[in-house]
């Protein structure tokens, strides 16, 4: 998808090497994070880690996780109103 280019392309033009990917347990955010994977790859940038909401644990685990890299870009692959929101919410609830 152009998205998903626009995405890896953004990522490259700030210098970055390394990213988190974070998706929903559904086809269409997987095909993302895979599409996007081989986007960065094109560009020798990596996906340090991978996570996927639910499957990967909650979402407390998902931020512990996330922190654990220590990378500045996290790409994300979901629906506003079913994942991001609650993943802000635990995000904050650490940093608290």
């Amino acid at each position: 998808s152009i998205v998903v280019q626009g995405m890896a392309k953004f990522v490259k033009e700030i210098g970055k090497k390394y990213i988190v990917v974070l998706n929903a347990p559904d086809v269409s955010s997987r095909e993302s994070r895979d599409l996007l994977r081989k986007y960065l790859n094109d560009f020798g940038i990596c996906i340090v880690a991978s996570y996927e909401f639910e499957t990967d644990g909650n979402m407390t685990v998902i931020v512990n996780n996330l922190d654990a890299t220590q990378t500045q870009v996290v790409a994300v692959f979901a629906e506003q109103d079913v994942y991001i929101n609650d993943f802000l919410v635990a995000k904050q609830a650490e940093i608290k």
